[in-house]
C-alpha cells in the first residue's frame, strides 16, 4: 500500500534534548505517528533517521521492517528483518500482535493481500516469503508461519534469518504451553 496522502506536517514537534538518544526517540515517535496515520513511507524515512543515530537497536529494525512492508518494498523489508535478527536473535521469541502497531486495523490486512498478490505473481521470491512468514508469526499465525518458513528453507537452506524465526516460534510455543506440575 502507497503512501496516498503524503502531505507534510507543518507543525511538527521539535526535540528540545538534542542528544542521539533523544533524537532517535524522536525520530521513532515521529515515525509511530506517521505509520499509525497511514503515512507509511514518510514511516519509512524517519524511522531510517532514528536507525542512522542507533545502529545496534535490533527492534528499530523490525519497526522499520513494518513500515516497508506497509509500501509493498518486501526486499528492504526482509533486509531489515535480517538486520535486527543479526542485532538481537533473541527477537524471534518475543511474543507481540504487529497488528496492534497500526491505526487503522484493516491497512494490516490490505498489507498482506498486497503480499499474497505479489507471491501469486512471483512464489519463489524468498525476500517477500521471509517478509510473509515474519508477518504471519508476529500476528498469531504460528502454523501458517512454520510452514512458510519450511517452504522457504527450501529456497534458502542455512539461511540464517529463517532458523532464528523457527527457533523464535519453537521458543514462544514452549513458552505459551502450561507446564504440568
Amino acid at each position: 500500500m502507497v503512501d496516498t496522502n503524503p502531505s507534510v506536517v507543518v507543525d511538527e514537534p521539535k526535540p528540545t534534548d538534542t542528544s542521539t538518544d533523544s533524537l532517535a526517540r524522536y525520530y521513532v515517535e515521529l515515525g509511530d505517528l506517521y505509520f499509525q496515520t497511514r503515512r507509511y513511507l514518510r514511516a519509512t524515512e524517519t524511522y531510517a533517521r532514528a536507525a542512522q543515530l542507533v545502529p545496534d537497536d535490533a527492534a528499530l529494525r523490525f519497526v522499520i521492517a513494518d513500515a516497508w512492508f506497509a509500501v509493498g518494498q518486501y526486499d528492504k523489508a526482509a533486509y531489515a528483518i535480517r538486520q535486527g535478527l543479526h542485532l538481537d536473535p533473541e527477537l524471534a521469541a518475543s511474543e507481540t500482535d504487529k497488528r496492534g502497531f497500526y491505526g487503522f486495523a484493516e491497512d494490516f490486512d490490505k498489507h498482506m493481500k498486497a503480499l499474497a498478490k505479489h507471491l501469486d505473481e512471483r512464489p519463489l521470491d524468498a525476500q517477500a516469503l521471509l517478509v510473509e512468514a515474519y508477518n504471519l508469526r508476529f500476528s498469531g499465525g504460528y502454523i501458517e508461519a512454520r510452514k512458510k518458513l519450511e517452504k522457504l528453507s527450501e529456497i534458502l537452506p542455512g539461511d540464517p534469518a529463517i532458523k532464528q524465526l523457527r527457533e523464535g516460534l519453537d521458543k514462544a510455543a514452549a513458552a505459551r504451553t502450561p507446564r504440568k506440575v
